[in-house]
């Protein structure tokens, strides 16, 4: 069942699979593809050549677009399982954004993106996390986790109550 909100403007024959909410004023062209268990924002455009992974999530405002040089060929657009889209993203036509990427809200996809990268801006490059930055957040978890492991402890010596 595909939930819908109002105003839903779906055109021509796409093929949208079971459990798909889209959001209101969205609209969908004909021979795009949306596989099962996708979330699609409200005010999204999707034309016609789109494909859609499974668990996908594409955030309110997002457009694709499937033309580089209207009105000419349009070009199919993967988005593989999983992939996040942020809010107010634009993507271009040709591109493939790998399983489980991530993109940041307002980003300019004009390349395609590997499988776990997240990318930011315009136009959209990989999020590099400098090794200051890395080796501070490890610190972090391990304390964490030491003082999860410590509190466990007591909670456990203590009955667990």
């Amino acid at each position: 069942m595909v939930k819908r909100g109002p105003y839903i403007n779906i055109w021509g024959e796409p093929q949208i699979a079971e459990n798909v909410r889209v959001g209101a004023y969205t609209e969908i062209g004909d021979d795009v593809k949306i596989a099962e268990d996708v979330i699609i924002g409200a005010m999204c455009f999707i034309p016609p050549k789109v494909r859609i992974g499974r668990g996908a999530w594409i955030g309110p405002r997002v457009t694709f677009t499937n033309d580089k040089h209207p009105p000419g060929e349009m070009i199919e657009t993967w988005v593989e399982p999983d992939v996040k889209i942020g809010a107010g993203s634009v993507i271009l036509p040709g591109i493939t954004l790998g399983r489980g990427c991530m993109v940041g809200a307002g980003s300019v996809v004009t390349k395609s993106v590997s499988a776990g990268v997240i990318v930011v801006g315009n136009p959209a490059r990989p999020l590099v996390i400098k090794d200051t930055v890395k080796g501070k957040l490890d610190e972090l978890m391990c304390h964490c986790k030491d003082t999860e492991n410590r509190f466990l402890d007591k909670w456990s010596n203590e009955g667990g109550r």
